[in-house]
């Protein structure tokens, strides 16, 4: 959603997703071209895992092309809860 100002615009934004893991995480295997048959396996941890995102935003910019923007976000899912805060500082030049 934009709103004009005199002194430039203030754009707010939102973001929501929902996040599903359909199978369990495979081992990765790495092999070194210059060393035949010597191969490296890092397995991983399987589960699955259903996550919850949400993100609320603003930004104003105005007409000499400096942006100042906040962003809050969190994720959640079975095994934790995460916060985010981004700040913008920009400057077209």
């Amino acid at each position: 959603m934009l709103r004009q100002f005199r002194s430039g615009v203030l754009t707010q934004s939102g973001r929501i997703e929902w996040r599903h893991e359909f199978s369990g995480l495979d081992g990765q295997r790495l092999d070194y071209a210059d060393i035949g048959g010597f191969r490296y396996a890092i397995d991983g941890e399987r589960w699955v895992r259903d996550e919850f995102a949400a993100e609320l935003g603003v930004e104003m910019s105005d007409d000499s092309g400096l942006r100042l923007g906040v962003d809050i976000g969190a994720r959640v899912s079975d095994a934790s809860t995460v916060a985010t805060l981004r700040l913008l500082l920009a400057r077209r030049f």
